[in-house]
């Protein structure tokens, strides 16, 4: 906490002494402090990785802009790098989502960004949550809004190889668009990929596709993802694949929903994508990411009401089932059973708590197949 505030402190007077070019500098942030138990999170209770522990984070976003519209956005974390786990420390739980970068708008309907920025795209089932190099375009056209972007994977800075050549860089370069249709919103991506660093080049495409919307009183959302080429394709040359349909609505008081996930050819979606409590590990409680199982198939059902302006509660049920893991030809499935609980603690701290209960069963007896369970628990707030 002290080097939290010396750090304030210091940005303060930075942006004190700077002040007369600066038009306006808004900061705001979040903090969370959050509890978990895993029992038998690998599924094999001889394993003995049981897990206790407590966490916490403090996030500060700085967006500051001058008289000409260009300005800056900076997101910086303060998070502990290791915490303890029955009298033993384990790994750092930061997301190394941090960003600073520029930007510039250079026309009416036109902006340029350069820097470290989020790959944030669709609804977090291909990229989310890591910040990349970029040098972006957007540009808006009445309810279209289209961009192109060129990112630096890896820099080699001529750094000569084994055999004293000097390669080229990792790049990705991308086109993009979304738009406002009525009451849906519609995005596409597709992305190009170059890993020039050995002396034969290797490359990739990525094609995503999303949508979020509303049919009468249904909320729908979903989003499909292909990967293809060298830096993709498995080693038979399959073009890993993803994707995840959902709907919503409300019955009453209760609010109900189901949602559908597929992965195939060694597809995984990012850990921020948390159909479960079980599923994306973002979340502390859970085991696996959504594809860590080989090719999978998995429905979710959940229900949840408010019992009072501040308190609510929910449920959910899943089914998983996949093939090709661990070796071509296994298979498995997953049943998965979470209670939810949240109490508003003031207009924007919540008390948040979660437990899930998980049976696997793997059709290769090597692998064991022992219960899972995680509670989980959090204060969050916003200043």
């Amino acid at each position: 906490m002290k080097k939290l505030l010396a750090l304030m402190v210091a940005m303060l007077m930075v942006f004190g002494l700077a002040s007369f070019a600066a038009a306006e500098i808004e900061m705001s942030g979040d903090a969370r402090f959050r509890g978990t138990m895993k029992d038998n999170p690998t599924h094999d209770e001889d394993a003995n990785v049981d897990t206790r522990y407590y966490d916490n984070r403090i996030r500060m976003k700085i967006n500051g802009s001058n008289d000409d519209g260009a300005g800056v956005k900076i997101q910086m974390t303060m998070e502990e790098q290791t915490v303890w786990n029955n009298d033993a420390r384990i790994a750092p739980m930061y997301d190394a989502d941090d960003y600073a970068y520029v930007y510039v708008p250079v026309a009416d309907n036109m902006t340029l960004s350069a820097g470290f920025m989020p790959a944030n795209w669709g609804l977090k089932y291909m990229s989310w949550g890591s910040a990349q190099s970029r040098l972006k375009l957007m540009i808006k056209l009445d309810t279209v809004t289209v961009g192109v972007f060129t990112q630096k994977m890896v820099d080699t800075h001529m750094t000569p190889d084994a055999d004293g050549e000097v390669d080229g860089d990792f790049d990705k370069n991308a086109v993009l668009a979304i738009a406002n249709l009525g009451d849906f919103k519609v995005g596409g991506i597709f992305i190009m990929a170059n890993d020039a660093r050995t002396a034969v080049d290797a490359s990739g495409t990525a094609i995503n596709v999303f949508f979020t919307g509303k049919a009468g009183d249904i909320s729908i959302m979903g989003e499909v993802a292909n990967k293809s080429g060298d830096l993709n394709e498995t080693a038979d040359g399959d073009s890993p694949m993803g994707a995840f349909v959902a709907a919503s609505m409300d019955m009453d008081a209760l609010q109900v929903s189901a949602a559908f996930a597929m992965t195939s050819s060694t597809y995984k979606a990012t850990k921020y994508f948390t159909p479960t409590a079980l599923i994306g590990k973002a979340q502390p409680t859970a085991v696996a990411d959504m594809g860590d199982f080989g090719d999978t198939m998995a429905v979710v059902l959940s229900a949840g009401t408010k019992l009072s302006d501040e308190m609510g509660v929910g449920a959910k049920f899943m089914y998983a089932m996949w093939d090709n893991y661990p070796d071509d030809g296994d298979g498995g499935t997953l049943m998965e059973v979470d209670a939810n609980f949240s109490y508003a603690l003031g207009e924007v701290t919540k008390l948040t708590a979660v437990f899930a209960y998980g049976v696997p069963s793997f059709d290769n007896d090597a692998v064991a197949d022992d219960a899972i369970m995680s509670l989980g628990w959090a204060i969050n707030t916003k200043f």
